[in-house]
């Protein structure tokens, strides 16, 4: 057991060198477990299997051994069979292999090549995969299988179930059988007579309408029942339709509008498979809009993409004994609300943009004018302009403040600084000007040449120039 033996065929099986380790172990009394199989293609061309291997050269399908035996009339044979069904097929097969249930090679094989053709290659059938092995010593070897793995191939079930009716035929099998095989599973059954081909087309019986004999029974036509109906379906039931909503609920005319009850206390109502509206304790939702009126329709309604909830409601308290308000859930509102006087007053906790206010027959409009009786029935800046129109000094007759500045003088200075010649006795400075100031160098009588005024012209303003004032 111990030793591994040279191939001495061109097709062969061997154990590799982890697999006569595991042999050592299952001789001292720990169990040896083999638990899949592999085959591969050998990477496209022809291997030669070796002791040394750990794995396959070109492993292309591995699946768990379908059973793990020890050949009766070989006690020291061992057979694994491995099934590789039709639909995993496409590839060549030139090496197999045989692993333990810690993953280890076991035994590698090299079987004559074959083609498991793919099922897009017309493959049909299950491949059944063996590896047998010559143990010595297997006195000493404790094996275990798994018997969950265990499965059959597609012709063996056919094979094996063919005595039996099969369900998708519907006892098929029985009616294609003839009349003296259909008498003998009626007899069977001891159904008897009772069971009558086309009994609902046989007159006298109760399937062709004469279920008045049936004692309680309720008439198709004209009766009434009594007690309540109990129908054996737990959900989905649909009234002269399919039912696709599911759960407990009931559709009508078309298999996906209907009501469904969806969690306690909760009814949810469906059209065309949407949620439209929901009925909940204490309030009735609905899902998009609600519209009221015959001809011009009145729509209540959420596009569902505002980042805030927002209320209609209608409330009072002993102050405000009426109130009618829309709000959001941060605040704002606007309301109307009815005093205990009975006045009414109108109220935002914001701003209100409009083109026009009207208050009675007032008016104010967005460009700052208004419209009132106070105001004659006109305008406020009609009435302004009529009042204007109507002083003493016209409005419309007087100057511009241009023609003001151009006419009239704006102001009035002196202009600069004059020093005068010698004076004796008498001089003249000459228009416009006027003296600022005396200067002598003898006595204060003017008797010499020693004598000064000062003296500046008299100027005003007139259009943006100063002009120096003329002598009269």
């Amino acid at each position: 057991m111990g030793t591994i033996p040279e191939p001495r065929t061109r097709f062969f099986t061997l154990i590799t060198r982890r697999g006569l380790a595991a042999l050592t172990r299952a001789a001292n009394g720990e169990p040896l477990r083999l638990t899949h199989m592999a085959v591969g293609d050998g990477g496209g061309r022809e291997v030669t299997p070796t002791p040394e291997q750990e794995s396959l050269v070109g492993e292309v399908y591995r699946a768990p051994l379908n059973q793990v035996y020890t050949d009766p009339a070989d006690n020291t044979r061992i057979i694994a069979e491995m099934i590789i069904p039709a639909s995993a097929g496409g590839f060549r097969v030139r090496e197999t292999g045989l692993y333990d249930a810690n993953g280890e090679l076991f035994a590698v094989s090299k079987p004559p090549l074959s083609e498991i053709p793919a099922p897009e290659e017309g493959a049909t059938r299950d491949m059944v995969v063996r590896i047998s092995l010559i143990i010595s010593g297997m006195s000493n070897v404790i094996l275990t299988t798994d018997s969950s793995t265990v499965t059959a191939t597609k012709d063996y079930v056919i094979n094996a179930v063919k005595p039996f009716l099969r369900i998708d035929e519907s006892l098929g099998e029985i009616a294609r059988a003839g009349e003296d095989a259909q008498a003998a599973a009626r007899g069977h059954l001891g159904l008897g007579s009772s069971a009558t081909r086309n009994v609902g087309t046989t007159s006298g019986t109760v399937a062709a309408g004469d279920d008045a004999r049936i004692t309680g029974a309720v008439q198709k036509a004209g009766d009434t029942m009594t007690g309540k109906l109990t129908l054996p379906q737990t959900s989905g039931f649909g009234v002269n339709t399919d039912n696709v909503l599911g759960g407990s609920s009931i559709t009508f005319g078309d298999d996906d509008t209907g009501i469904k009850q969806n969690g306690d206390g909760i009814l949810d109502f469906y059209a065309n498979g949407q949620l439209v509206a929901r009925i909940a304790p204490g309030v009735l939702y609905v899902l998009n809009a609600v519209q009221t009126g015959d001809g011009k329709k009145l729509a209540v309604s959420s596009r569902n993409d505002s980042t805030l909830n927002a209320g209609f409601s209608l409330w009072g308290d002993g102050n405000r004994p009426t109130v009618i308000e829309l709000g959001d859930d941060q605040g704002w509102h606007l309301y109307s609300q009815r005093n205990p006087d009975g006045s009414i007053v109108f109220v935002v906790n914001g701003d209100i943009n409009a083109n026009t206010l009207r208050a009675g027959g007032a008016i104010y409009q967005n460009n700052g004018d208004s419209y009132g009786s106070v105001w004659g029935n006109n305008w406020l800046s009609i009435w302004l302009n009529n009042q204007f129109a109507a002083r003493d000094n016209n409005i419309n007759a007087r100057v511009t403040s241009d023609y003001v500045n151009q006419t009239f003088v704006r102001a009035v200075r002196l202009g600069p600084q004059a020093f005068s010649g010698a004076l004796w006795r008498d001089y003249q400075l000459g228009g416009g000007n006027v003296v600022t100031g005396f200067h002598t160098d003898g006595d204060w009588e003017m008797e010499g040449n020693d004598d000064h005024v000062y003296y500046r012209p008299v100027q005003y303003l007139v259009n943006g120039t100063w002009v120096t004032a003329a002598s009269v």
